[in-house]
């Protein structure tokens, strides 16, 4: 991986870095609504558990490629929030036998990968070299970031069955798409085919949920009210309110 040390360079960093703090903390006010109201709700756990598992391997392979600033710090940073999130979110939630079998499955493949890593560069059994290493790291952390940004395409189908966006805010789709698209362009600048990949994958996806999130907003040309204790009915034609009496 090489690196650039140009100005623009630092920029990117410092703004990747904001983002992405901003990212791992935006679950914050549902699961604080969680802790105060003492119910889950309809908050999905998936996404933050896909979450963590992403940043234990992002943190791998940050540390593999001397990555530190904003890869490996950033990723640490997803696996402390992703921890207390589905920690608060286990405390409350009547099924806590499914957090568990899918957070076992998250963690089985970070176990995994770990003693690969270990395996792969203390011993000769893989054969690989140390960029081989990274690259299987790399492969692997893009399936995972993928899985990540594509885990809310199932609300995006609810929006589009119920023509309501509740479920789909419009700030958190928006900083989601920014931050992809400030990964991509960082990696433009200190090339990184591994981060690239999945991040513009997850700016794809993003602009897809802000889209999704808008169009149901749209008021429609025409709205018909009616009541059983009335006989007006009104009329929406385009910038005239008309009134018509039966």
């Amino acid at each position: 991986m090489s690196y650039s040390t140009s100005p623009a360079h630092t920029v990117f960093v410092v703004l990747t870095i904001i983002s992405s703090i901003f990212i791992r903390l935006s679950p914050f006010p549902d699961f604080y609504r969680i802790y105060k109201q003492k119910t889950t709700g309809e908050v999905a756990v998936l996404p933050v558990i896909l979450l963590g598992m992403t940043c234990c391997l992002l943190a791998v392979y940050g540390y593999l490629v001397n990555n530190i600033f904003p890869l490996f710090f950033v990723a640490v940073l997803g696996i402390l929030t992703s921890s207390v999130f589905i920690g608060v979110f286990y405390k409350f939630t009547p099924d806590r036998a499914s957090v568990r079998r899918v957070c076992a499955v998250n963690l089985l493949v970070v176990v995994l990968v770990l003693i690969y890593t270990v395996v792969a560069l203390t011993t000769s059994v893989t054969h690989q070299s140390r960029h081989g290493v990274n690259s299987t790291i790399g492969w692997i952390t893009i399936v995972a970031s993928i899985a990540m940004f594509g885990s809310p395409l199932a609300t995006i189908k609810k929006v589009v069955r119920t023509k309501s966006a509740v479920s789909l805010p419009f700030t958190m789709c928006l900083t989601y798409a920014v931050n992809c698209l400030l990964w991509v362009v960082l990696c433009l600048l200190a090339p990184d085919k591994f981060v690239m990949i999945p991040n513009a994958a997850g700016a794809a996806l993003g602009v897809v949920q802000v889209m999704s999130s808008i169009a149901p907003r749209r008021p429609t040309r025409c709205r018909q009210l009616t009541s059983m204790s009335t006989t007006w009915r009104y009329k929406c034609v385009p910038r005239v309110l008309i009134v018509v009496k039966k």
